[in-house]
């Protein structure tokens, strides 16, 4: 799901602590550096802060995410 990435975006996911990362989700298979749903994840696996400061201008949610 792609959402615009804009200050308000990032200032909300700052005060609520959102965690949308590969690497903060329960089906991320780390020892394979993969999603375990076979999902393409290179935009997935940089922070919102991370994507903002690329210059990305959507931020990229996986309806698949799971916190782990």
């Amino acid at each position: 799901m792609l959402v615009a990435l804009d200050g308000q975006l990032l200032s909300e996911a700052a005060e609520c602590g959102l965690r949308s990362r590969c690497g903060d989700c329960l089906f991320f298979v780390a020892t394979e550096n993969r999603c375990g749903h076979g999902w393409p994840s290179q935009k997935q696996r940089l922070s919102l802060a991370e994507r903002a400061r690329a210059s990305d201008r959507d931020a990229v949610f996986c309806k698949e995410f799971e916190l782990r």
